[in-house]
């Protein structure tokens, strides 16, 4: 009995160890702590893409924002030049004006200085040819208008002829001479007069054109310097 109950237990023991797997420290695997996600190599060469796309994109924007920048610089700078081109053209007309009429000034003075001279030398002329009637006058009690200025030719060039005043005047004749005498006297003071302000208006009026005359020069240069200016600003734009 004994015999037989130890056999099929040797031969359970052998079926159950041909079953069973024996122990291998290899086929342990502890549990361990999770450890990130290492990207592939197609997953950061995609990245990398998307950052150079990016900057390129970037840099696109940059460009053409400072391209419009240049383009709108570059169109005020033409507009700018434009009124520049039409004043400095404004300027140089009134210029060219202003000059000419100096020009027609200075005629005009040299005409009336010559005018004034011109009846100077009459009036020296008429006092020669009328020097005893000229230096009757105060005999005559006929005087010349006050301030006249050639009440100082009249009397230096007719001392000489007073002491016969008082016989001469008894004659009419003689006497009316002496009174137009005056009146011509008086009348080519008044003309004198006249001329010599017309000498010194139209000397004022050169003055202040002269004057007028600078200033839109000097502003010329100035809106000529300004073009220049931007003209070479425009060719460091076109350049870029």
């Amino acid at each position: 009995m004994q015999p037989k109950f130890i056999c099929v237990l040797m031969l359970v023991g052998m079926l159950l160890g041909c079953n069973s797997t024996p122990y291998s420290p290899s086929s342990y695997s502890p549990s361990s702590p999770s450890t990130p996600t290492v990207p592939t190599v197609n997953e950061a060469e995609a990245e990398q893409r998307r950052a150079e796309e990016e900057q390129r994109r970037a840099e696109e924007d940059q460009r053409r924002a400072e391209e419009d920048q240049r383009r709108a610089r570059r169109d005020s700078i033409h507009s700018e030049l434009s009124r520049l081109d039409q004043k400095y053209n404004d300027l140089s007309s009134r210029i060219v004006a202003k000059e000419e009429n100096i020009s027609l000034l200075r005629t005009r003075l040299l005409a009336a200085e010559g005018d004034v001279k011109t009846i100077e030398g009459q009036v020296q002329s008429y006092i020669s040819d009328n020097i005893v009637a000229a230096g009757c006058l105060e005999a005559a009690d006929v005087s010349l208008d006050e301030g006249n200025q050639y009440e100082q030719d009249v009397q230096d060039g007719a001392t000489v002829v007073v002491v016969t005043c008082t016989v001469m005047l008894l004659d009419k004749q003689f006497r009316d001479q002496v009174i137009n005498v005056a009146d011509q006297l008086n009348q080519a003071d008044i003309r004198t007069d006249n001329l010599n302000r017309q000498v010194n208006g139209i000397r004022t009026e050169i003055d202040e054109q002269l004057a007028a005359l600078e200033l839109e020069k000097t502003a010329l240069g100035d809106v000529d310097r300004t073009r220049q200016t931007r003209e070479y600003e425009l060719e460091e734009l076109d350049s870029l």
